[in-house]
């Protein structure tokens, strides 16, 4: 799995969004699709059990700045 983020402009304060994403990566080296995670979130951690589960942890960007994650596989 490859996790990353991106930072988007916008015309309002704060001015930009950092928008987390992920993609799948077969065993043959190919990419899956995109799949946006937040919209609002920074510092993206992956982690994996045995099951081949993924764990995406971030956190949130704006106020109150909590930790957000999803599982998926």
């Amino acid at each position: 799995m490859l996790v990353f983020h991106t930072v988007v402009p916008k015309s309002t304060p704060a001015y930009r969004y950092t928008k987390s994403s992920a993609r799948l990566i077969s065993r043959s080296g190919t990419f899956g699709t995109a799949k946006t995670l937040t919209s609002d979130g920074r510092v993206p951690r992956v982690d994996t059990r045995p099951a081949a589960r993924f764990r995406v942890v971030w956190q949130q960007e704006s106020y109150p700045y909590t930790i957000r994650s999803v599982t998926g596989p």
